[in-house]
């Protein structure tokens, strides 16, 4: 968090060009307000990324939130691009946008849960811990 552009998702995105071919599985398929980039150079940015990043995941807390589908709503309002601290009380959800108040999480444990708004409510419920959430 002591980089300049830390609550940029795209920025903690970037150190994947040693793993990824190509940037262009940044982009979800039913996300039509991102573009694919081509490649990780000068041009890669906000407008590339459709997954918010967990800032603080970690592998010892495998039921952390790494990452997930940037359509989120806290209290019924669309989350804007920058960072997030979601309290335990705010109600989090998803927006139409990209799946239809549904989406997906990554989790600290490698795996990826496809949840409804209200079960990721219940997944934040079920799993208290700290969600700051840098968001393209």
């Amino acid at each position: 968090m002591s980089h300049p552009l830390a609550a940029e998702a795209w920025i903690h995105y970037q150190p994947l060009s040693n793993e990824l071919s190509t940037p262009k599985v940044l982009v979800c398929p039913t996300d039509s307000q991102m573009k694919m980039a081509t490649d990780f150079g000068p041009g890669f940015g906000r407008s590339n990324v459709s997954y918010f990043v967990g800032l603080d995941a970690d592998e010892v807390r495998p039921n952390w939130i790494l990452s997930g589908d940037r359509n989120l709503t806290a209290n019924g309002v669309a989350l804007r691009p920058g960072l997030h601290v979601l309290d335990t009380n705010d109600v989090i959800g998803f927006t139409k946008a990209m799946h239809n108040q549904c989406g997906n999480i990554g989790l600290s444990d490698g795996s990826v849960q496809q949840l409804t708004s209200s079960a990721l409510q219940q997944y934040l419920l079920a799993n208290p811990q700290t969600n700051r959430l840098a968001l393209p």
